[in-house]
């Protein structure tokens, strides 16, 4: 009986019962697992430690993150603000209404007077 633990999901397993981790379906070999395994975004980090991708990955990924780049793919959706009180709802149609009539006044003036100024002239 070989007792082994998942470097995916850390689950402990018997290795001869079952080839594969029953909880997330991942192959461990127990002679090769290291305690200790660090991984980033699934990429084990001890295999490519000093190589020059490894560096330009991660310089690339803190570049992203104080951009603000490096977020989640799918905007969420703001929530809706908190309806009106009805009391707020009648004092806004007032208000757009009396401005309504104000602005239909001030055309009504500014028209007469461009008439006016036309029949002057002609």
């Amino acid at each position: 009986m070989r007792r082994v633990t998942c470097t995916s999901c850390g689950k402990v397993y018997d290795f001869d019962a079952d080839d594969f981790c029953p909880k997330c379906g991942a192959f461990n070999q127990p002679g090769r697992q290291s305690q200790g395994t660090v991984r980033v975004d699934g990429v084990n980090e001890s295999n490519h430690q000093g190589s020059f991708a490894h560096q330009e990955v991660h310089r690339e990924k803190r570049v992203r993150r104080a951009r603000g780049l490096d977020r989640d793919p799918l905007p969420r959706a703001k929530p809706a603000p908190p309806p009106m009180p009805a009391q707020q709802q009648a004092q806004r149609k007032k208000t757009s209404s009396a401005a309504a009539v104000i602005a239909l006044v001030c055309w009504i003036i500014f028209m007469a007077n461009l008439l006016a100024f036309c029949g002057a002239v002609g």
